[in-house]
């Protein structure tokens, strides 16, 4: 299964739980998407698509399938041995990820490429299944003003929405959010872990985030504007987005259900050959 250095990048969210086994992991799934969870915390990126898979097949072959789960330790080990790569457009930002068989069932092997030779690892699997994230993305979506309708071609590249959730949209600048952020947290510096940040999505499309200084009491205020007209357009559901508002066991029936289609096309195809190499021998044994 081929993943980007964008996918392995969710683990930065297991970060603050890496005590805890069940969190300690990245979950790549069937189709290729990977997720990190941490705490009250979750992050979800789509799988590599089709289109970049037939450039990176040029240097590093996809082999194995998704739904492996991996230690946090290992994905990190990966993003540091991955070349970064300004010469090719990140072609080489990518990595092949094969699930071991036999008496080493429980590793993975892991491929990377500088462009001139490949490398491999072998990193340990999380034996027990990965926690139910399918659910947590349902119950948030279906909860915001999510896409309901997707009449988009094959790649769901233009995704109507139109959901019936209450929330707030705003679209902000990413990294001046996080600076912002940064600097509430030197503001109000926290060892524990648990100290927390109130943010309020005001009227006229502001942000207002207030901390508190556990040790000395002072309070702090950031507020910060959101983008308008054009900038501030919403980017709507695709295919892949909406298809996590399947539940659990609808997505795991699915599978299946392609799992067996596939099968049938391989037998159906395997049956055409047997009997086109039944009609030749026919015709060379009447010619003689």
């Amino acid at each position: 299964m081929i993943v980007s250095k964008a996918n392995l990048q969710v683990v930065g969210v297991t970060n603050l739980d890496k005590n805890i086994p069940a969190l300690d992991n990245v979950h790549i799934a069937e189709d290729g998407s990977t997720v990190g969870i941490g705490g009250k915390m979750a992050l979800i990126v789509s799988p590599v698509t089709n289109r970049a898979k037939e450039k990176i097949g040029n240097v590093i072959e996809e082999k194995g399938n998704g739904g492996i789960t991996i230690s946090s330790e290992t994905i990190k080990h990966i993003l540091k041995d991955m070349p970064a790569d300004r010469k090719f457009g990140g072609l080489l930002e990518h990595c092949n990820m094969e699930k071991l068989v036999g008496s080493f069932q429980n590793e993975v092997r892991i491929t990377v490429t500088d462009g001139k030779r490949k490398r491999s690892v072998i990193g340990k699997l999380f034996d027990k299944e990965f926690l139910p994230y399918r659910d947590l993305f349902k119950v948030a979506i279906e909860t915001s003003k999510s896409g309901e309708s997707c009449d988009s071609g094959e790649n769901g590249e233009s995704c109507g929405s139109g959901g019936s959730g209450g929330s707030k949209r705003v679209v902000l600048n990413l990294k001046r959010l996080l600076i912002l952020l940064q600097t509430i947290e030197k503001v109000a510096p926290d060892t524990s872990g648990d100290n927390p940040v109130w943010i309020e999505f005001t009227d006229n499309d502001y942000i207002v985030i207030r901390g508190l200084n556990m040790i000395t009491g002072q309070r702090c205020i950031g507020i910060m504007n959101s983008y308008k007209n054009e900038e501030g357009k919403w980017l709507e559901l695709d295919k892949w987005e909406l298809s996590l508002l399947e539940s659990e066991s609808r997505k795991k029936l699915k599978i299946k259900q392609n799992m067996k289609i596939k099968r049938n096309m391989k037998i159906k195809r395997k049956f055409k050959v047997q009997k086109k190499a039944k009609i030749k021998i026919k015709k060379l044994r009447s010619v003689k």
